[in-house]
């Protein structure tokens, strides 16, 4: 993740065999290389990887939902690969990455079709949030690292438009502000989910 290598096909095939020397990693050291992996210029890949080897389920399981969840118009990817892309759109900053990778965790438990036939995930920010909390309380991550990643996940879902009044939007930057949420990380944010619809 952190230089664009691929791992060894024999090392890759070990890695399932032994995940009981994986299981007994202190979570401290466990979060430093996730964050070493999220800040790498390849970090989708390391996270494909983790997918492959059976470590996302040991230490990022509440994630395995989201592949193959299938989200339709106007999402080109499902919920897992829309996250990859766009921590490939955003720069690498541990709370933008983090936040990237855990935005729509809660999609899966909210996915619902309409009459209509289309696809819907209303409220998954919320469960999204509780997703978050309960890794970083495993992963005993810093209380800043937390709270600007659910800040971020919180107000992904803003969809400001021509249509909003000056007072809506004076409510959104007051909502940022609150959140002490600064709005060219939100916006960079936004961006990037934007992009990673495909």
């Amino acid at each position: 993740a952190q230089l664009g290598f691929r791992i060894d096909p024999e090392t890759e095939q070990a890695v399932p065999l032994r995940l009981e020397v994986a299981r007994s990693v202190a979570v401290e050291r466990v979060r430093a290389e996730l964050d070493k992996l999220l800040l790498g210029m390849a970090a989708s890949e390391g996270l494909q990887a983790l997918l492959r080897t059976g470590l996302l389920d040991l230490w990022l399981g509440e994630l395995r939902p989201m592949v193959g969840c299938v989200q339709g118009p106007p999402h080109r990817w499902d919920v897992w690969h829309h996250s990859l892309v766009l921590l490939e759109h955003l720069p690498p900053e541990l709370g933008l990455r983090w936040a990237g990778l855990l935005h729509d965790a809660g999609k899966p438990h909210r996915r619902a079709v309409g009459a209509d036939g289309r696809i819907r995930f209303w409220g998954h920010e919320l469960v999204s949030l509780e997703i978050a909390q309960t890794i970083f309380q495993r992963l005993k991550a810093p209380k800043a690292l937390v709270a600007r990643v659910q800040a971020l996940i919180r107000h992904h879902g803003l969809h400001p438009d021509e249509t909003w009044s000056l007072g809506a939007c004076r409510r959104l930057l007051a909502r940022l502000a609150e959140a002490e949420l600064p709005l060219a990380d939100w916006a960079t944010f936004r961006r990037a989910d934007r992009w990673a619809k495909g």
